[in-house]
């Protein structure tokens, strides 16, 4: 194998797909109810080996609504997207209508100009519940927030990188966020470890058409191909299928609050111009 490239074996796995919905308008009998795809509301599925067999077990873990404050009908300066999780115990039609509590949200701010600039985003906790030592004067906010950052495609994560108490990285004596998310493939270019490298999900193969990876310096901590991409070689699924390999050690807070923010950003990324490096500025570097 290439010195530049790393084959990762995730150590949780989840499967993030459309959920089919009952489509049928208010004003049609029960009788002629018909079901639908939904790309708006997401289920997310753990994916487990079956110890009896070959065959993997999938048990649906939350559904995301990637919708779950209306959108603006036009583009404007400033537009906010609301992405939020339930409990797989949440009836799929109190999601649709926008009447059930989430369990955690993201607030994706897209701005016109932003996304042809050279701009960095960041990401906060839509949550208080990750296992985090904090001093008694920082309080994380309840929600998630992610600004533009399609120039360089980096996000921060501050909230995961204290709650897997990775400390922040220093580049000429100022201390910075070491947790982020990145473009990866399709001539986005990863820095781990100090050197340039290609990753590989084992028995999957390579993102083609563009993925995110979570990571700090030193390692990675996740892998995300996108609904819109596609696998080149090994078996793994492809069509509107997300796939999301958890690498470090978490709890189900934490790999919450990850898919969470991979499926945010990828929402950011799609309103914009898609995974498609050379559509921006300054492109992935």
């Amino acid at each position: 194998m290439s010195d530049n490239i790393i084959s990762l074996t995730p150590l949780h796995v989840f499967e993030i797909r459309g959920t089919t919905v009952d489509s049928t308008p208010s004003i049609f009998l029960p009788s002629q109810s018909n079901t639908t795809q939904s790309n708006r509301i997401l289920s997310v599925f753990k994916i487990r080996p079956n110890d009896e067999g070959s065959k993997l077990l999938k048990s649906l873990e939350y559904y995301v609504d990637t919708a779950a404050v209306p959108l603006s009908a036009f583009w404007s300066f400033k537009q906010s997207q609301t992405i939020s999780t339930f409990s797989n115990t949440t009836k799929v039609d109190e999601i649709v209508k926008r009447a059930s509590e989430p369990k955690r949200t993201a607030i994706q701010t897209h701005t016109f100009l932003g996304r042809l600039m050279c701009t960095k985003g960041s990401i906060l906790t839509s949550s208080n519940e990750l296992d985090v030592k904090s001093s008694a004067d920082f309080e994380f906010p309840r929600k998630m927030s992610i600004s533009s950052g399609l120039g360089h495609g980096v996000w921060f994560d501050p909230l995961l990188e204290k709650a897997l108490r990775i400390p922040p990285k220093e580049i000429n004596n100022v201390f910075t966020a070491n947790v982020q998310w990145m473009g990866m493939g399709d001539r986005w270019t990863t820095y781990v470890d100090n050197r340039f490298v290609d990753i590989e999900w084992e028995g999957h193969g390579a993102v083609i058409g563009g993925g995110l990876v979570l990571m700090n310096q030193y390692k990675v901590l996740a892998i995300y191909k996108p609904r819109c991409a596609r696998w080149k070689g090994g078996g793994g699924s492809d069509e509107k299928i997300g796939s999301l390999g958890v690498v470090e050690e978490m709890n189900e807070e934490m790999m919450g609050h990850v898919v969470l923010s991979a499926v945010a950003i990828e929402e950011q990324i799609m309103r914009s111009k898609g995974f498609k490096p050379d559509s921006y500025h300054a492109e992935w570097m």
